[in-house]
Order: structure tokens, then C-alpha cells, then sequence
């Protein structure tokens, strides 16, 4: 209520670091221990990176931060894990280290339709819900900082002299002392404010010189008068008193704002999730403003199936690789027939449908908003009037799309575009020609990602423990967390999983029968490989061996899993190799899921529905129009 009452909630606005382009801020004052006053969950869409190197590689986020690790990761030499895209705070919050007040909610794997019965299935993300929380304190106005990893600021020269988070607190504690010089018992100054100054540039000029601490001289490097300390004190950081608190004026004036529409379940089923009005939306309204990533060419979203099979062959290894040969994300973009510039929304304005009075008419209707180029920056301006080499120039984000309402639109009320008639008919073509992939009898080819969703929900099912072609099993592994006790064996390279295991566990669990429910299980069990990249507190792959016999509240599984190199003291006396394998005795249910193997999942497969959203003619620039 809060926050419809609101006339928004969140904006995205200049940042407050210089040439980091746009940022975050919110409107409203939050709590530091809830959800982002936005409150709008939306999809994941995993990305298969390949060789290719994209233009907008700094919007990556890990598969691994989203749970989605495994979707596109065949960890082939020269071949890329699996990357994500995060739009909203994920592709326009900047990363400031000593300033982190946003942290990311997983999504969750949440297919919406079945590729057995549902012609849209695989057209979106399985990934939902992903969303940012603060876990700080902010008042209104102040900017939101996620967490981009100190690796993201090492990895990059342009970066090398940004303080990280250790910098800032070094600097802190400082500032601190100096403060504390400056008053004494009787409340007059101990110090004189120019010796004060003084002790700060002596502590710069000699105590931070080595090479490893340019970064904290740099913190340093922002207060170098008594002014500017008082204000550290009052902002409570030297990162903070950088910062400027936004006016909702200011806001206003200078932003756009994120959180006139959230994202639910669609009207439309084969669409998955849609946009709906938070607030009341006058016409013409602007909806949402996003920029835009650029992408030139669609061959950049074709995958090399070729190239990929040649190197499955040249490693020795084998895999069905039959899928979609057009990546995922490229529905996501929006282009003309007729140029090859393909844009990516940073916002929620991906998650706008399509309708039109074309349709079919049980939903079948005019939309209710439409695209428009933003006209509220000079650059945006400038750009649509130069040809498209300037725009490849452009590193980040630099032109912005509009949606804006064509009617007055309620609350709740979903909002469509019009995606133009070459999507429509592509769409129809594809529901004329779809074919359910399953066999009736559910066998092999009834494989989906929203089988495995369920097979989920029944994780003791004895018949889901082996493995099959198209999905497998990985454990939630904290190896410091699983207890030496439950660790009945460890089995290294080359070495097999036989019968006599049995005497070793009945030697531990004395009158207790043990069943090596799947004989000869190696180090080199298929599929061990996903492991190559894993840390030690991400899953990793594993073998369910059978039930442990126990019927307790808390389920437990006896477990194969080819893990990182023991890091305990208390099990110094297991001689570990590299990558050692453990069978695991007494490992929670809750801890183990079923997967897809990678490109398994509906959103790989080759029958899914592939074709970018269409920019109205009368809009686009005509000196785009590079292709005949």
C-alpha cells in the first residue's frame, strides 16, 4: 500500500560516481533487512557465452550466483560457463566496495509450461523471481550499491585503483583516530586543526606506499581538510560522505522511474510472466523507461553446434547435443527486419507481452501501450540521429526505449505491446507446426524442465536415483559442513566402488545392511566432469547410492560425490587427491536435486520458439536500416 501510495518508488538516475553512467536509488526510506522497495521479482535468462566476446560482457552475472550453473557448461577446453543476465539492479546498480547495501536473492527454478503440451515452453526463462534485498539501512534517496565481487574490479586495468571494501575500513578507522584527537577531557581541541591535516598527509606519504596499498591511499585521498573529515563523521564513513543523498525533486527531475509496473503470471498462458500497473497510468503515460544493450548482427545469437561437436570429439568425450541452435536471449531483443542492431532492456521491459487484435479471440486485443525512443537525455537524442557506427562505439548502455501507455490503464491491469506482424506470424507458423516431442507412455522422451521440477518434489522416488541422458543429480556441498562421521569412504582416481565397501560399513554401523545400489561408480563416473569448476560451497555432482535404512524426520541419503580436496583438520587422515571422491552416508534429502544435464532444459530445446520483438517502422531511425 506504501508503495503504491508512492509516486514511485524506485528510480534509476545519474549515479553518483563519476562516468559509471546511470544508478539506482530508492525513493523510499528502507529497513536494511527486506526485500527492495520495488518488490518486482523477475526472470534470470542463462546465456550461453561460448568463444563469442559480447559487447555488454560487464552485465554478466555467475550461473552459479542464480542456481543455473549447469545449463549451458559443458567445461570444454576454450568453452565458457554458463553466464547469466539480470536486468533491474542486476544490469543498473553500480558496484561501489565500500557501499554495498544490495544483496541478490537466487531465482528459483520454476518452469511454468511443459514442452509435452505447451507450444511456448522454452520461449522464456525457467529462472524466476530473482530479486535484490537490502541489507543496510537507506534513507530515501540514497543510491543502491550490489556486490560485483572484488575479482569483477581486479580483472579489469580501468579499475585498478578503486578501493575495495578492506580500503575503505582501513580509512575508516583513520578518520576515526583523527577525530578522536581532536577533543580532550575538557572539551577544547587537543590537536590544532592544521596538525591534524598535517599527521593525515604524513600517514598518506608514508604509511601507504607499497604497491598492494595504492588502493587505501586513494580512500585516503578524499579528505584533506578538517571540513571533510567532520563530514565522515557525520555521513559515518569516508565511502559515504562521497556520496550525495537525492532530493524526490532531484528524482524527479534527473530519473526515470523502475516500479510503475511488477511482474506475476500472465492472462495469457503460453507467455509465462507479464507486466502489470502498480499505480494508476494516465494515457501517455511513460510506463517504463530502459536502456538498452546493443548487439549487431543475429549471428551472434546463432550456436555453432558444429564447432561445439568437433570439440566434444577432439576431448574424447561423448554427448547428445541436439538444441535449438538460436540462443534464448534473443527473444528478449528488440530490432527491424531490416537493421542489424538488436537491443537488450536493462529493466522489467522485457517482461512486456505482446497482444493485438490480430490475435485469437479469447485474448485477442489492442494493446494498451507502445514503444517510444526516450527523449529526456541529449545523448539518446544525439544518437538517433547518427548512423549506427557511433552506436558501436558506445561501451555501455547509451540509447533508451520507452513504454508508454496508448489509454489510461488500472491498477493490476496487464500492459501489452505490439511485438509487429512478422513476430505474429512467426508465432502462429510455430503453433501450426508444433508437435508434442513426448511419447505418450511417458518414457525417455517425455524428458522437460518441468518434469524435473517435480521430480523434485518427490526426491526419495528410488526410480528418479540413477541417471539419464538428458538430467542428473547435484548435492548442495559445504564440505566443512558434512561431519567426518558421515563420511564412510573416500575412493580416488581410477579406484571403483565394490562389494567389499560393505564389510567397511558394517564395521561402522554394525547389524545395519548396506546396499551399493549402483555398482561400479569411479572417479570418472559421466557427468563427474561438471565438477571441473565447482568451489567448495557450490553443488557439485553426486550419485544417490540407495536409502540409508532410517526413518527419520530429517530424510538422509547415502550419497556418491566427486568433490574439491578435503579441507578439514579433523580428517587429516584421509590422504586426499585433487578432486577425491566420498561416499556420504547420512546426506540430507533436502540437500540433493535433480537437474538437467547442460541444454537439456526446455529452454535449449530444438523445437522452442525463437524470434526477437520487432520495432515499429514509423520509430526507427532510417540511417539504421543496414541490411537490404
Amino acid at each position: 500500500a506504501v508503495l503504491r501510495a508512492a509516486e514511485c518508488g524506485v528510480y534509476y538516475a545519474p549515479s553518483n560516481i563519476p562516468n559509471a553512467g546511470f544508478g539506482i536509488y530508492t525513493a523510499l526510506p528502507l529497513s536494511g533487512d527486506g526485500v527492495v522497495a520495488r518488490g518486482t521479482p523477475i526472470p534470470v535468462i542463462p546465456f550461453y557465452n561460448g568463444t563469442t566476446n559480447w559487447s555488454f560482457y560487464n552485465y554478466f552475472w555467475k550461473g552459479s550466483e542464480h542456481y543455473a550453473e549447469y545449463e549451458t557448461s559443458l567445461w570444454l577446453d576454450g568453452f565458457n560457463d554458463t553466464d547469466l543476465l539480470v536486468v533491474n539492479e542486476g544490469s543498473l546498480a553500480n558496484y561501489h566496495p565500500g557501499l554495498v547495501n544490495q544483496q541478490s536473492i537466487p531465482a528459483i527454478f520454476e518452469p511454468m509450461l511443459d514442452r509435452c503440451t505447451d507450444p511456448g515452453a522454452g520461449a522464456f526463462s525457467d529462472y524466476i523471481n530473482s530479486q535484490f534485498f537490502t541489507s543496510f539501512v537507506t534513507g530515501a534517496g540514497e543510491e543502491m550499491f550490489v556486490d560485483y565481487g572484488t575479482s569483477w574490479t581486479k580483472k579489469r586495468p580501468a579499475f585498478q585503483d578503486v578501493p575495495l571494501s578492506n580500503d575503505w575500513e582501513k580509512s575508516n578507522q583513520i578518520m576515526a583516530m583523527l577525530w578522536a584527537l581532536t577533543i580532550n577531557n575538557d572539551n577544547d581541541s587537543f590537536w590544532k586543526e592544521s596538525e591534524i591535516i598535517d599527521f593525515l598527509d604524513l600517514i598518506k606519504q608514508t604509511i601507504f606506499t607499497e604497491d598492494d596499498q595504492h588502493r587505501t591511499k586513494v580512500a585516503l585521498s578524499t579528505v584533506s581538510s578538517m571540513e571533510e573529515l567532520s563530514h565522515v563523521i557525520e555521513r559515518n564513513g569516508t565511502a559515504q560522505s562521497t556520496m550525495q543523498v537525492r532530493s524526490q525533486q532531484w528524482l524527479s527531475e534527473n530519473g526515470h522511474c523502475l516500479d510503475h509496473v511488477y511482474v506475476t503470471d500472465s492472462t495469457i498462458k503460453q507467455a509465462g510472466k507479464g507486466c502489470f500497473a502498480r499505480r494508476f497510468l494516465k494515457k501517455n503515460a511513460v510506463v517504463l523507461s530502459s536502456p538498452m544493450l546493443t548487439t549487431f548482427g543475429k549471428e551472434r545469437f546463432e550456436i555453432n553446434i558444429t564447432e561445439i561437436r568437433e570439440q566434444l570429439k577432439k576431448e574424447g568425450k561423448e554427448y547428445d547435443i541436439e538444441i535449438n541452435e538460436e540462443l534464448l536471449v534473443l527473444n528478449y531483443h528488440f530490432t527491424h527486419p531490416k537493421s542489424s542492431v538488436y537491443l537488450f532492456p536493462t529493466t522489467s521491459a522485457i517482461m512486456f507481452n505482446h497482444n493485438s487484435q490480430r490475435m485469437p479471440t479469447d485474448y485477442g486485443r489492442e494493446p494498451n501501450a507502445k514503444l517510444r525512443w526516450s527523449t529526456r537525455n541529449e545523448k539518446n537524442n544525439l544518437l538517433l540521429q547518427r548512423p549506427l557506427e557511433d552506436l558501436k562505439k558506445e561501451p555501455y548502455s547509451a540509447i533508451a526505449l520507452d513504454i508508454v501507455a496508448t489509454r489510461d490503464i488500472e491498477v493490476d491491469e496487464e500492459v501489452f505491446i505490439d511485438y509487429g506482424i512478422k513476430w505474429e506470424e512467426a508465432w502462429k507458423m510455430h503453433l501450426q507446426n508444433w508437435q508434442s516431442p513426448c511419447s505418450k507412455d511417458g518414457g525417455v522422451a517425455s524428458h522437460s524442465s518441468r518434469a524435473i521440477r517435480l521430480m523434485n518434489d518427490d526426491k526419495s522416488n528410488p526410480k528418479y536415483y540413477p541417471w539419464s541422458k538428458d538430467r542428473f543429480t547435484v548435492c548442495g556441498v559445504n564440505w566443512n559442513a558434512v561431519k567426518v562421521k558421515d563420511i564412510i569412504f573416500v575412493i580416488h582416481e581410477n579406484e571403483t566402488i565394490t562389494p567389499y565397501l560393505n564389510a567397511l560399513v558394517q564395521e561402522q554401523r554394525a547389524g545395519k545392511a548396506y546396499q551399493v545400489g549402483l555398482a561400479n561408480i569411479t572417479w570418472h563416473h559421466p557427468g563427474f566432469q561438471y565438477a571441473r569448476l565447482a568451489a567448495v560451497n557450490r553443488r557439485l555432482p553426486c550419485v544417490i547410492i540407495g536409502d540409508n535404512g532410517r526413518n527419520e524426520e530429517k530424510p538422509t541419503l547415502q550419497v556418491a560425490i566427486l568433490g574439491p580436496k578435503w579441507r578439514g583438520g579433523g580428517v587429516a587422515h584421509f590422504i586426499s587427491t585433487p578432486r577425491p571422491m566420498k561416499i556420504v552416508s547420512d546426506y540430507p534429502v533436502k540437500d540433493i536435486e535433480f537437474m538437467n544435464r547442460p541444454f537439456k532444459s526446455d529452454m535449449h530445446w530444438k523445437g522452442a520458439f525463437r524470434h526477437p520483438i520487432n520495432i515499429p517502422d514509423d520509430i526507427f531511425p532510417p540511417q539504421w536500416k543496414d541490411l537490404s
